[in-house]
């Protein structure tokens, strides 16, 4: 959608499809375009200054052939007011146009919600076999090489969503330089997740 929307206000802004150009019935498309407004305020700005708005520009005398400066001649190839005023209009449009989108942008964040699909179970299950079990992290590296087996039951076992918090977690390698030494990663770190 919003590269349509783009695409729109690019055609009607009167660059590719001058103002006269433009089908009536498409004319709102136009003055409702923000690049249109920035369009009008740049050219304006660039040809109706000292350097641009001249009577002789290049060995061509505008005044005497077409009645009209150069930046006045070259706006109006493109049907663009010539009036420094456009400059004006185009900074309060475009800063107005950013204004009310960004407000509509801060009420569709923060009103318009998504239901949650249908086929979500949400209800909550009991499960009888529930056990808890509070684990310490060392806070020096073990010298035990030996191996820990745990017996895992094979029966399948109900997720239960579950809060993890960490207190006064510490978390050591060895130091590549001296591996005698250990360099602490994580120090007296709480949290919970």
């Amino acid at each position: 959608m919003g590269m349509v929307s783009v695409l729109i206000f690019v055609i009607f802004a009167g660059f590719i499809v001058t103002k006269s150009q433009i089908p009536d019935y498409f004319i709102w498309a136009h003055w409702i375009s923000p690049i249109t407004w920035s369009f009008k305020a740049l050219a304006v700005n660039q040809y109706r200054s000292d350097p641009m708005d001249v009577c002789v520009y290049e060995d061509v005398d505008y005044c005497t052939e077409y009645g009209l400066r150069m930046g006045e001649y070259y706006l109006g190839l493109f049907g663009i007011d010539t009036e420094k005023e456009w400059v004006v209009y185009g900074i309060i449009y475009t800063v107005a146009v950013y204004v009310i989108f960004m407000f509509l942008s801060f009420l569709a964040l923060e009103y318009i919600r998504y239901e949650v699909p249908e086929n979500v179970d949400v209800s909550e299950k009991t499960i009888e076999d529930e056990s808890y079990v509070a684990l310490h992290t060392p806070k020096t590296r073990s010298n035990h090489a030996g191996e820990h087996i745990m017996e895992l039951d094979t029966r399948e076992k109900n997720f239960t969503p579950v809060t993890v918090a960490f207190q006064d977690l510490w978390y050591s390698v060895p130091d590549p330089k001296n591996p005698k030494e250990s360099l602490d990663l994580l120090k007296g770190i709480n949290g919970f997740a």
